[in-house]
Order: C-alpha cells, then sequence, then structure tokens
C-alpha cells in the first residue's frame, strides 16, 4: 500500500500559495477552521476559487502596466488570457498574461501576405518599444525579454507578475458576422519565428460553458488537479492548458450527479469520476488521440505523447492515493487495499462523508 501523503504539509503549501503578505495571514475559505480530517481539508480547500478581491487587486495591478504602455505614441487595446481570467488560478498573487493589441497591426478576413508582413514587423517594433517603457518605468523591476512570445515584468513595485504578449486583432469572417467576443481571434508576435494566429477567448468561452452546465464543477477539478502537479515530489510536468482541456472532455454527467443532493457527496463523486477519466486518458489510447481543445482548434495529443502519458499516470496515482487516504481515514474501510476497480465501492465510502462537510 503506498504511503499516506503528508496532509500537514500540503496544507500548509496551500496556505504559502494563498498568503498575503500585508496582512501576515492566508486568505481560505471556511473549512480551515471546521473539524475534519486533514485529507478531507485539502481535497475541498483545493476546489476552492481565489478570492474576489485578490483577483481584482491582479487586474488592478496590471491597469498600471497598461498605462504605462498607453504613454508610447502608438495605439493599443488591451485584454487577458489565461487561467486568472478562466477562474481557475491557484495563487493568491497569480500571473496574468496582459495582451497588448496593436491596433494598426489588426487583420481582416481576405488579408494579403504583405498585409501579415506589415503587422507582424509593426508588432516586432512595437515589443521593442513595450520593452524600453517597462525598463524605464519599472527600474527596481526585473524585464525578461528572452521569452519567444511575451516580455516578463516582476519584482520592484509590482505585486504580481505579469506575462505581456504583443499581438493584434483578426477579425475573421465569423467574427464580422456575429461581432461576438469568443469570434475573435489574434495575430500573435513571435519574437524567434513567424507568429501564428490563436483564439484564446473561443477557449475561455467554452471552458466557461461548461463550468456553468455543470454548476461549477468543472472548474472544481482543474484547480484540483492544478493543485495536485504542484504538490507531487517532483512536481508532474502538465501545463494548465492541457488538464483544462483534457478534463472538459470528461461527460457533464459525470460532473453534475443530480441524483445526489449533498454537495459534499457530489464533490467526492466527481473525485471518483474524475480518476476514471485520466486512467481512460492514459490506457486508451485512441480515445487520447481523439481529443482536441475546447475550441476544437488544436489536437491536444499526437503520435509523440509518451512522455504526456508518463505524467498524466503520475497525476491519476496521486489521485489515486489521495482517495484510498480519504476512504481509510474518513472511514477505516479497506476498500482501497486493492487496485482502484470499483469505483461505486469507493464512492459508497467517500459518500459518507458528506457528514463532515455538508
Amino acid at each position: 500500500m503506498a504511503k499516506r501523503k503528508d496532509y500537514q504539509l500540503r496544507l500548509q503549501n496551500l496556505r504559502n500559495r494563498r498568503y498575503d503578505v500585508a496582512l501576515s495571514k492566508a486568505i481560505v475559505s471556511e473549512s480551515f477552521s471546521r473539524e475534519a480530517r486533514a485529507s478531507v481539508k485539502y481535497v475541498y480547500e483545493t476546489m476552492e476559487s481565489i478570492a474576489a478581491s485578490y483577483t481584482a487587486k491582479t487586474y488592478d495591478e496590471a491597469k498600471r502596466v497598461q498605462a504605462q504602455i498607453d504613454t508610447l505614441p502608438m495605439s493599443f487595446q488591451f485584454d487577458y488570457q489565461g487561467s486568472v481570467p478562466l477562474n481557475t488560478h491557484i495563487r493568491l498573487h497569480s500571473d496574468l498574461d496582459i495582451l497588448v493589441v496593436r491596433t494598426v497591426a489588426n487583420l481582416k478576413e481576405g488579408f494579403t501576405s504583405d498585409q501579415l508582413l506589415a503587422a507582424n514587423n509593426l508588432l516586432k517594433d512595437a515589443r521593442t518599444s513595450v520593452e524600453a517603457k517597462l525598463r524605464s518605468a519599472y527600474p527596481a523591476a526585473k524585464v525578461d525579454a528572452s521569452g519567444c512570445k511575451c516580455l516578463n515584468i516582476t519584482g520592484g513595485s509590482l505585486s504580481r507578475c505579469f506575462d505581456v504578449i504583443m499581438c493584434s486583432w483578426y477579425d475573421n469572417a465569423t467574427y464580422t458576422r456575429s461581432g461576438l467576443k469568443q469570434d475573435r481571434q489574434i495575430w500573435l508576435h513571435n519574437n524567434c519565428k513567424f507568429g501564428q494566429f490563436d483564439n484564446p477567448f473561443s477557449h475561455m468561452h467554452q471552458v466557461n460553458l461548461k463550468d456553468t452546465r455543470v454548476g461549477g464543477g468543472y472548474k472544481r477539478i482543474i484547480r484540483l488537479l492544478k493543485t495536485l502537479r504542484s504538490d507531487a515530489t517532483p512536481q508532474i510536468k502538465l501545463s494548465s492548458f492541457l488538464i483544462t482541456s483534457v478534463m472538459y472532455h470528461m461527460a457533464d454527467a459525470e460532473y453534475s450527479q443530480t441524483n445526489y443532493s449533498v454537495a459534499a457527496a457530489r464533490r467526492m463523486s466527481m473525485l471518483v469520476n474524475t480518476r476514471n477519466h485520466l486512467d481512460k486518458l492514459v490506457t486508451n489510447e485512441l480515445y487520447r488521440r481523439s481529443l482536441s481543445s475546447p475550441n476544437n482548434s488544436e489536437k491536444l495529443f499526437d503520435t509523440n505523447d509518451a512522455a504526456h502519458v508518463v505524467e498524466l499516470r503520475k497525476l491519476r496515482q496521486e489521485l489515486d492515493d489521495i482517495l484510498m487516504d480519504l476512504a481509510e481515514e474518513i472511514e477505516s474501510t479497506s476498500y482501497f487495499q486493492k487496485s482502484f476497480s470499483s469505483p461505486a465501492e469507493a464512492f459508497s465510502a467517500l459518500n459518507r462523508a458528506s457528514v463532515i462537510y455538508g
């Protein structure tokens, strides 16, 4: 049987990720004050979102950076992508991707190769100017320009870390007809090679739609898995994008267990269902390679996915260990002494944990 996780250490890691230096306290939910087993407390707390007031501070800080960029003699618009706007971030002071859109470089459906080249050059010039502006405006901060797709700024008077991404709007035919943000694409500048089109708003839109359909369970599981990735020793090498994308393909019914009225029981059932979904990803190659990103813009796996499978297997094992610990700690059962062959049995044990958190 696997050695039990050190949940007190993991709870401390979680507190550290949510620590407010100014207040000298960790910003956590009420679960920390409840009389509950450490393993249960850990699972529940990892699913909770970061307090909205702290996410708002991240955006306030981003606007400071944007205001400096806006002093340049160029026309810019700003937007965001990544885990913070999706509300799947797990750190109080999470990094934020700032999209710096140079409007003069905008492209429309039917653009020519010359127009694309011109747009790329305009974005290259803008990146140089933005880098210089950030260095002069924040002399005590560290500005890292080594990234191909972004400038990174952190430290000094900034309490957050930002990836500053140069891009332009690409108004394709679909967006021109609909005017909907989720249909708008961007052209991403790349300082190492030619740029590329991207669909961050479509991705976020699909993630939000699914989370709404399943009553918030999807994002809870994303936060849980991202936390397990970070707390594993060594850390599991799966991107937030891949975790978000593979869990998008778990059936809605596996998140929305409408036959269970107790919220805690529903969360416990999601753990078992998530474990089974990860197992399917690891063991079913045909299924795994059929999967695309939430907006269907790219395949998630290819024929060289062996490294991803290794990391997915580690994530599945993390969840296996936690399920075993939960069942043993809550029920003192022996359900998990064998291989995880009966999710129904596992849930019957974990379901009774609802008396603690229900």
